[in-house]
């Protein structure tokens, strides 16, 4: 499900109206409770974790998938923003950026950001799942900076 949201396949409510029309099948409840994760404005189970790390620790003033509208490159959506301080966290998954193309249009989009006075902060899965604490750090100073 986090792929095919990612890659603008599916919505979220498509995925939520599909669903509603085959209540009672096999595998309802288990969709149940990934729409309800996905439906926290998390596309992938990263982010979840991010925004799951965020909360324990009462840290507030962040917006998952943030749009902002950048001169000669469009409307970005990022992963996770503090817009009062210009922070931006982008959750780096294997799923997303596995392909050429992907991997240069978010290096192009993240040179638009750092022009444009946003610091951009890179968190990937490992890191994520063996150092949840330099994850918070991290994104506690650059948010204090």
């Amino acid at each position: 499900m986090d792929r095919a949201l990612l890659s603008g396949r599916v919505t979220l409510d498509g995925l939520q109206r599909a669903h509603r029309a085959r209540l009672g099948r096999p595998g309802s409840p288990v969709v149940v409770r990934l729409l309800v994760l996905a439906a926290g404005g998390a596309r992938s189970e990263a982010e979840r974790r991010v925004h799951r790390l965020l909360r324990d620790a009462g840290i507030t003033g962040w917006f998952a998938d943030h749009r902002v509208l950048l001169r000669g490159h469009g409307v970005a959506v990022l992963d996770l923003a503090f817009p009062a301080s210009r922070v931006l966290v982008e959750i780096d998954g294997w799923a997303y950026h596995r392909d050429l193309p992907a991997f240069r249009r978010d290096h192009a989009r993240q040179n638009v950001l750092v022009l444009a006075g946003w610091t951009v902060l890179r968190v990937d899965w490992h890191t994520l799942e063996t150092d949840a604490d330099a994850v918070l750090a991290l994104i506690k100073a650059a948010v204090a900076a």
